[in-house]
């Protein structure tokens, strides 16, 4: 029996290839022949899946951080000359202190220097990933970078940050730097919010990113008001995804920039699908499986294109919303299971060690089912 093993990373505590590497191993025991997938949808983890699988190095680079400091981040280059830069290793939400985030003084300046950084190296084609940041400047920092000439009523460059949207008065694309008109740009997200509204960027995301309600009014007034005055940010304002990352996916459609589905851009990157048809059985999962899941995550893309092969598909797990399970059914999982042997403490059951040994726990009953003896 040849099994494909592509579970998605559990968040803050093991990568995907980790998760894949402890599946095989348990498999393979039973004489499972097992293929392993990096897997990944455009959030935290999707470069070091590229760079696990072979298909991508590591390029260091010094950049802005979300708070304004100089950090060391990295992004990813293809062996096909493509730059991957993942805005969670930027201006990602966990890199930031509980106590720290407020999206009023982030900024994604660091995004539009490792754009520069890559371009500097050589590659002509830049995607960027847009799930987990910390921010709701509306891509402005990644576009001050970039050289787009954004200016308050004295003419003075805005400081970084949502606080600063209040202040601005003018935006000029066509002081961007030409070599940003050179390459090819890619967005790939995992979510289709528009920029603003009750389904937008600053009311779904904010909160979670240490947005008040009070801020959250007055950042959408701004948002609002910055697409009034700016044609080019006012066109891409509906399309699904220009609220992602607090607006960022809206300022990389007006840099002329193509938006992808994140799960189905690192699936064809990858060449999942075409596993997919070789094997008998798929696992696949992430760290919880929720409502989130249902929206386009990974796991249920993988799920998806199996069910169209009748391959069965088993999902794995830290937490498992059980009102879910039919819609997971339908979805073409056919069984979820948890790691989690017994009770445990959140900060237990992410504790990576104790991951690891889930992991392992809940591999070793899939691997004895798998290899019954078939009359």
């Amino acid at each position: 029996m040849k099994i494909l093993a592509a579970v998605d990373s559990f968040k803050g505590s093991i990568s995907s290839s980790e998760i894949n590497d402890i599946i095989a191993k348990e498999l393979e025991i039973k004489n499972l022949e097992v293929i392993q997938k990096p897997l990944a949808d455009g959030g935290e983890g999707t470069m070091d899946a590229l760079i696990d699988s072979g298909v991508a190095k590591k390029i260091d680079c010094m950049v802005i951080g979300s708070l304004g400091e100089k950090i060391q981040s990295y992004y990813a280059l293809m062996n096909n000359g493509t730059a991957v830069i993942e805005i969670a290793q930027i201006c990602g939400l966990p890199m930031i202190p509980e106590n720290k985030r407020n999206p009023l003084h982030t900024t994604t300046y660091g995004v539009g220097e490792a754009i520069m950084h890559a371009i500097n190296h050589g590659a002509d084609n830049v995607v960027i990933t847009l799930g987990g940041s910390a921010t709701n400047d509306l891509g402005i920092g990644m576009l001050q970078a970039l050289g787009v000439t954004i200016t308050d009523e004295s003419d003075q460059p805005v400081p970084l940050g949502a606080a600063a949207l209040k202040d601005i008065t003018h935006i000029d694309f066509s002081t961007c730097f030409t070599a940003i008109k050179n390459i090819t740009l890619s967005v790939i997200t995992d979510v289709q919010n528009p920029l603003f509204g009750q389904n937008g960027a600053t009311f779904i995301f904010g909160p979670q990113k240490g947005i008040t309600p009070e801020d959250a009014v007055e950042i959408e007034e701004q948002i609002q008001r910055l697409c009034t005055i700016t044609p080019i940010l006012e066109k891409y304002q509906d399309t699904p995804g220009a609220g992602a990352a607090g607006g960022l996916g809206a300022a990389c459609l007006a840099l002329d920039a193509q938006i992808f589905d994140g799960a189905d851009w690192f699936m064809e990157t990858l060449q999942v699908k075409e596993v997919i048809h070789q094997v008998d059985v798929v696992i696949t999962g992430e760290g919880k499986l929720d409502s989130q899941t249902l929206s386009g995550k990974a796991p249920i893309s993988i799920a998806n294109y199996a069910r169209s092969l009748n391959k069965p598909v088993i999902a794995i797990a830290g937490s498992i919303d059980s009102s879910l399970l039919t819609r997971f059914y339908e979805s073409g999982i056919n069984v979820c299971l948890s790691v989690i042997p017994g009770v445990q403490t959140l900060e237990q059951a992410m504790e990576r060690s104790q991951v690891q040994n889930n992991i392992s726990y809940i591999s070793q009953q899939i691997a004895t089912f798998l290899s019954w003896p078939k009359k």
